[in-house]
């Protein structure tokens, strides 16, 4: 999580570079954000509280307003701690709102270090478990609000969100957190081990049942399932590396039909899919680079020669060893991209693409967070 620290008073930025040194110390990315008039007391080499310096990352505001602060935080995904009053955090946040699944976290803290109140994407963003390691640092008090959390129940956004799950439905996460508020029983199934648990991967949490329900919580690469129901909510790991070849300058709506249709034939989710892996000879492919732009996938190639290393039974085509200098590129090149996956899809070819896909291993994790 990258975090940046923005204070109002002397006593606050006081607090901000305290704060700045102990976040940074536990390994994140802060940056603490002072006003003016506070600035070269922080910055002094024997005015400042001790640690303080230009290696702590402290900078001027310049005047700016908090609310074209927050702007600037928003534009750069930067979860932010605002130390003062509340009211200002909200109103310098309130142009910037889009929603939970997008706006960074925020918490506040008043000048004293008694609070650290989330007040935005306390689940999604991370806003409470921000909150809960300000607490950890400093000794100041979490002040969650959160309905799931004041109950003490599973909060699957914050779940999905500390797992890097893709979320399938807005409304059914939604719909699942008001059902375990109403303590309606909720399926909840993982085609993955959820570590840390106690019980060997098998762990289940609070209100949730091992058996199907009118609503579930599935955990899966998949696209569908026996037993599955229209409420379901599925969370989809990033987990699959697909190795691609093409023909040259094929579009890239052609590019991405016969990809989806060979996700489809595999039962595989499209959400699912993390990177393409290709050769080099393809690397600068347009189609290929505008799929990966418009999907968020990573792109890895790979030459002739490190993709003829990889071991493994593949199949072989004269004329794809002949043109590029080995006899296979989707297979070995999505091995290639998760060497220790599984490949879960051998070579689809149709429409001038061949697409193969590796599932790296998957391993859920949880916390007492997400079920205290």
């Amino acid at each position: 999580m990258k975090l940046s620290i923005i204070s109002f008073t002397r006593r606050g930025s006081l607090l901000a570079v305290r704060l700045g040194v102990l976040l940074r110390e536990a390994g994140y990315d802060c940056d603490t954000f002072l006003p003016d008039r506070f600035f070269a007391e922080a910055e002094a080499p024997d005015g400042g509280p001790q640690g303080s310096g230009r290696n702590m990352e402290i900078f001027p505001l310049m005047g700016e307003k908090a609310k074209d602060w927050a702007g600037r935080m928003f534009s750069r995904g930067r979860s932010m701690i605002f130390i003062g009053a509340a009211g200002i955090a909200v109103r310098a946040a309130a142009p910037w709102l889009k929603d939970k699944f997008e706006d960074p976290a925020m918490v506040v803290m008043d000048e004293a270090g008694r609070f650290a109140i989330p007040i935005l994407s306390g689940h999604a963003g991370g806003a409470n478990g921000l909150a809960r390691v300000i607490g950890d640092l400093t000794g100041a008090m979490p002040v969650i609000t959160t309905a799931t959390d004041v109950n003490r129940l599973f909060s699957v956004d914050e779940f999905a969100a500390r797992n890097g799950l893709t979320i399938s439905s807005r409304l059914q996460a939604k719909n699942i957190a008001m059902a375990l508020l109403e303590g309606e029983p909720v399926g909840f199934f993982s085609d993955f081990p959820v570590c840390g648990s106690e019980k060997d991967g098998k762990w289940i949490p609070p209100g949730c049942s091992a058996e199907n329900q009118q609503r579930n919580i599935r955990i899966t690469v998949r696209q569908r399932g026996d037993g599955w129901q229209k409420e379901d909510l599925i969370l989809t790991p990033r987990a699959l590396v697909l190795g691609v070849g093409c023909r040259r300058e094929i579009e890239r709506e052609k590019l991405e039909t016969e990809i989806m249709a060979a996700l489809a034939e595999e039962n595989l989710r499209p959400e699912a899919v993390k990177a393409l892996a290709t050769i080099d000879l393809k690397a600068d492919e347009r189609a290929i680079l505008e799929l990966s732009e418009r999907w968020g996938w990573k792109v890895i190639s790979f030459s002739a020669e490190d993709l003829r290393r990889v071991p493994g039974r593949f199949s072989s085509s004269p004329f794809v060893l002949q043109t590029v200098g080995v006899d296979n590129v989707c297979e070995r090149a999505a091995c290639a991209g998760a060497p220790e996956g599984v490949l879960v899809m051998r070579k689809r070819a149709g429409g001038g693409v061949t697409v193969a896909a590796v599932l790296e291993h998957v391993e859920i994790g949880w916390t007492r967070e997400d079920s205290t």
